[in-house]
């Protein structure tokens, strides 16, 4: 898929190419120089603007209109800290812009090879403790877990640093060899992520959802980590796409009404003019 202009996203707040704006710029690199399967255009694009970092100042006043803006600022000072190195290159730190991304974007436009990169940025670059990727059922969530394991398996620089795997009914998990990272496949219900705390959470298809029951469940998940990031995908709603209708109006409503510099929320919407 060339990249064109999106219908409809929520603008940045500065320009992404300035240093420090984006974790884009280093999502692109590890895609390029340690995956060595480069992003397309547009998923580039979904990068930068997806992983786009706030000015410490900005987020110092997200912080405070927090219930409790003393952790906050203290999760503001951790993040703006040094960077740590990591194959001869710092890992960019900051706060992330938005704790919630909305793509939509039609099938088959390399949908699910822009994912597979994001989980394997977040589990191998940024090593993030938890990852969770949700899908309708189980088993839609398990395939994904499954293509991405193979690929790591296959890769001789990723295999050395993936630990056990549990490929057990239920308990399905992929652990870094030192244990400190985890990356799970769930299904969409009342008991997903119950008690959880995760750092990126992917939902699949949001279409689909017909109640808030279970995305409620696995959003609560994010809220502890200084960096929680939820990231879900869909295409084109129906009829009964209550949660994907509901998500993508609080989405639009800042752009609509030029509050977007306030949100925490970024719709990004490539799918094609109807």
């Amino acid at each position: 898929m060339e990249l064109t202009m999106p219908r409809l996203f929520t603008p940045p707040l500065r320009d992404l190419d300035e240093p420090g704006a984006t974790w884009g710029h280093d999502f692109a690199w590890f895609c390029r120089e340690i995956l060595r399967n480069p992003l397309s255009d547009y998923q580039e694009w979904l990068g930068l603007h997806a992983l786009e970092v706030l000015e410490e100042e900005k987020a110092r006043e997200f912080a405070m209109l927090e219930d409790d803006p003393t952790d906050e600022l203290e999760k503001v000072r951790r993040l703006y800290s040094s960077p740590k190195v990591k194959g001869g290159r710092p890992i960019p730190g900051g706060m992330l812009r938005f704790t919630y991304v909305l793509i939509l974007i039609s099938r088959q436009n390399g949908k699910t090879d822009f994912v597979k990169k994001l989980i394997k940025y977040f589990f191998f670059r940024r090593r993030v403790p938890e990852i969770m990727a949700a899908a309708q059922t189980l088993n839609k969530a398990i395939d994904l877990w499954n293509e991405i394991l193979l690929e790591i398996e296959l890769d001789p620089l990723l295999s050395r640093s993936l630990g056990r795997v549990d490929r057990s009914k239920g308990a399905q998990a992929a652990w870094s060899r030192d244990r400190r990272r985890r990356y799970r496949p769930v299904g969409i219900d009342e008991n997903a992520g119950r008690g959880d705390t995760v750092d990126l959470l992917y939902i699949d298809e949001l279409r689909t959802q017909k109640d808030f029951t279970g995305v409620n469940s696995l959003e609560a998940t994010t809220t502890v980590p200084d960096n929680g990031l939820i990231v879900t995908t869909s295409n084109a709603g129906v009829g009964h796409s209550v949660v994907l209708r509901d998500y993508r109006e609080l989405a639009k409503q800042p752009i609509d009404e030029g509050t977007w510099r306030d949100t925490r929320m970024a719709l990004l919407d490539l799918t094609p003019v109807r």
